[in-house]
């Protein structure tokens, strides 16, 4: 993509693709989600803040310790030797259940309808080319709200809503996409499997490489200048994270995974007051899935074709189908 600022009639937004001008995006305040009305944008900043509080450590520190031995728990029950898709029969119910213990749901009678209210919400953003919901995702949302509220607070409802649809439905594409691209490179796989020190800054870089966010929404609640170009008040921007996070002005040969870089600067989280609500449990979630995966198999093969969710602004695989070897 020209990373060039640059107005796309079909879209009706500008689209801002190069790394300086998506940063500057993301912390410029008179760039708005919530369709662009300052009180909505409000409202969305106090959700954003009380879904970090709802996926803290604090909240996440009782369960947390026996994440890892569930981990490897799950990948011991796979089968070995023969087909298995990592992200329907591992990424999946391990990701929910932390997502149901975050929520505070884990002894919910109705699990089924939680998670495909949450795929409903999650598919709605990921075929997006807008910050203007459907309105059938938005009553998806509004009934996740109801069943997960725990007080009378519509933010903390709206809060548990965004934790529980990242976490259940963001992360089990984001540990496909991380795993397909190690499995791409065995040599680096190997390297982790000798250094497993090295998987938290894996992480960093399979984010910048493979992270499932393309693209994020806003409209200009003021005229205001990114990129050399004026942007009205009013007018629709769509910040292109994927193209950002591969700019080669701040990321050397960005399309090269390299367990050396620092990958620290990327946006696959977004930044400021709209980055992704569930970004700290997302990257422990990561690094303690694939060290897992990585300590308990001696090889991961792939055994078939990878199906994908290939949205506008979401892209990730939707399966994964490997061979374990012991």
């Amino acid at each position: 993509m020209n990373a060039a600022a640059r107005y796309d009639a079909a879209l009706r937004a500008w689209v801002l693709a190069s790394y300086a001008d998506v940063v500057a995006a993301l912390h410029e305040p008179k760039l708005a989600g919530g369709g662009g009305d300052p009180g909505a944008h409000a409202v969305h900043v106090v959700v954003r803040d009380a879904a970090r509080r709802a996926s803290s450590s604090e909240r996440m520190a009782p369960w947390r310790a026996g994440l890892e031995s569930r981990a490897r728990a799950a990948i011991e029950s796979l089968p070995w030797g023969e087909p298995v898709d990592l992200v329907r029969e591992l990424a999946e119910p391990w990701s929910l259940s932390i997502a149901l213990s975050v929520a505070g749901a884990s002894a919910h009678d109705d699990v089924p309808r939680l998670t495909r209210l949450a795929r409903e919400v999650f598919l709605a953003a990921a075929n997006a080319t807008s910050s203007d919901a459907p309105s059938h995702a938005l009553a998806a949302a509004s009934e996740l709200a109801r069943t997960l509220a725990r007080s009378d607070s519509a933010n903390e409802a709206s809060a548990d809503v965004q934790a529980f649809v990242a976490l259940s439905q963001t992360l089990p594409i984001t540990l496909g996409a991380a795993w397909l691209e190690l499995l791409r490179r065995p040599d680096d796989m190997a390297r982790l499997r000798a250094q497993s020190e090295l998987v938290p800054r894996a992480v960093e870089e399979l984010l910048r490489l493979a992270g499932p966010s393309r693209a994020v929404f806003r409209r200009a609640q003021q005229d205001v200048e990114i990129g050399g170009v004026r942007i009205a008040a009013g007018e629709h921007v769509i910040l292109m994270l994927s193209a950002a996070n591969r700019d080669p002005v701040k990321f050397l040969n960005p399309e090269r995974f390299d367990l050396d870089r620092d990958s620290s600067g990327h946006v696959a989280f977004g930044r400021g007051a709209h980055a992704c609500a569930g970004a700290s449990v997302i990257r422990a979630a990561m690094s303690i899935a694939t060290r897992a995966l990585l300590d308990t198999t001696m090889g991961v093969e792939l055994s078939g074709d990878v199906a994908w969710i290939d949205g506008f602004a979401i892209r990730g695989p939707a399966t994964l189908p490997v061979v374990l070897r012991r």
